[in-house]
């Protein structure tokens, strides 16, 4: 029973402190990537399109992602990249799917890129923003389930 209860303990101060450093880590994360400004935009053309496994440990488990490399120009100066958005975020397939079904070879693309530096630049600037939300719902369901454990009310 003892047993039982250090477990409970353990559980619950971990479900409440991993989320505090996740949330602390995430918001210098947050605030890096709020600074890139991708508000100026031209014209650009997708020339390479391909749907990747990027890890395979067995079939089921499979992580998939989008390879899209399209060209641009700023002021008469040629630029290429591969980043769809501000982070690079790995699929499962039918969501890979989606987003390589958007960017098909030879396409006309809107660049969003940085005015001020045309290097940094992205198809969807603010598609990393999707995250956001299941990030906070992490950050207040695991404390809370850790405050549960703690008063005994779960894991008894």
């Amino acid at each position: 029973m003892e047993d039982q209860e250090a477990a409970r303990q353990v559980v619950g101060w971990v479900f409440i402190l991993v989320p505090i450093i996740f949330v602390y880590k995430f918001g210098k994360w947050y605030r890096e990537l709020s600074k890139v400004s991708l508000s100026a935009r031209t014209q650009g053309v997708i020339t390479s399109s391909n749907l990747s496994s990027v890890m395979t440990h067995s079939a089921a488990n499979s992580v998939w992602s989008p390879r899209i490399k399209y060209s641009y120009s700023v002021d008469g100066r040629e630029y290429s990249s591969s980043r769809i958005g501000l982070i690079h975020v790995y699929w499962a397939k039918f969501l890979a799917k989606l987003i390589y079904a958007k960017y098909t070879l030879g396409a006309e693309v809107t660049v969003h890129y940085d005015a001020h530096k045309p290097t940094t630049c992205a198809l969807e600037p603010n598609s990393w923003r999707i995250l956001v939300g299941a990030l906070v719902l992490f950050a207040l369901i695991f404390p809370l389930l850790g405050i549960l454990a703690l008063s005994g009310i779960i894991g008894q």
